[in-house]
């Protein structure tokens, strides 16, 4: 699995049903490890609480998928939980959600939609991010092909990620896999032959708030 819908950072919104209180937490994770360690922080954080439930999706060769009702009915909390992850498409993401109860029982319906619910209303407070895999390009060129190698590369909003001025000018560019040989061909065209250009990687990111986010 190499593009998925994932999120860039946490966020967190509370409901009430029936005098019970539910917070939801949702927060972008790239393992199990972190997806554990984050639902016992939360744990940690509320201790009080009546119940600490969870679900997440890891993405990777062999993806995972986990939830835990965590002493509610069996599968009235994490898989409708996971089931609202499941419906976004979303991979590497945790989701937490504390409820503190308030005297009156819901039901397995009832559970059901308040713990989908908190799960629906925290992902509204979170516009979810396309992480994707980049080529990492070197492209060096003269100094007398900079001026217009630097206009283009803006122009096509190219991600850069150091600049070497040395001998000849070197970018390091993150170009989007699928894009990559069109980029080369069409920069060879720009410089006359004259920049050299080698993929030199690949690497994961996502774009946040106009800025690439490599992991």
């Amino acid at each position: 699995m190499q593009n998925y819908y994932t999120l860039a950072r946490e966020s967190i919104t509370e409901i009430e049903v029936k005098k019970s209180k539910f917070i939801g937490y949702v927060k972008g994770t790239a393992s199990e490890e972190e997806a554990l360690a984050y639902i016992a922080e939360i744990k940690k954080l509320h201790r009080e609480a009546t119940h600490h439930c969870s679900a997440f999706r890891i993405a990777g060769k062999l993806p995972l998928e986990r939830y835990d009702d965590d002493g509610e009915p069996s599968k009235t909390a994490g898989l409708p939980m996971l089931s609202v992850l499941q419906g976004r498409e979303l991979w590497n993401v945790t989701a937490v959600v504390v409820r503190y109860f308030g005297g009156t029982l819901l039901g397995t319906g009832g559970l059901t939609r308040a713990y989908s619910d908190s799960v629906r209303e925290s992902l509204q407070e979170n516009e979810p991010v396309y992480r994707q895999l980049f080529s990492v390009i070197d492209l060096n060129c003269p100094y007398h092909w900079n001026d217009k190698v630097a206009y283009e590369l803006n122009r096509q909003e190219i991600s850069i990620g150091q600049i070497d001025y040395g001998e000849r000018v070197s970018y390091e560019l993150f170009i989007e896999k699928e894009e990559t040989e069109d980029f080369l061909v069409k920069f060879k065209q720009l410089t006359e032959a004259q920049a050299e250009l080698e993929v030199i990687g690949e690497q994961y990111g996502y774009y946040y708030e106009g800025k690439l986010i490599t992991d």
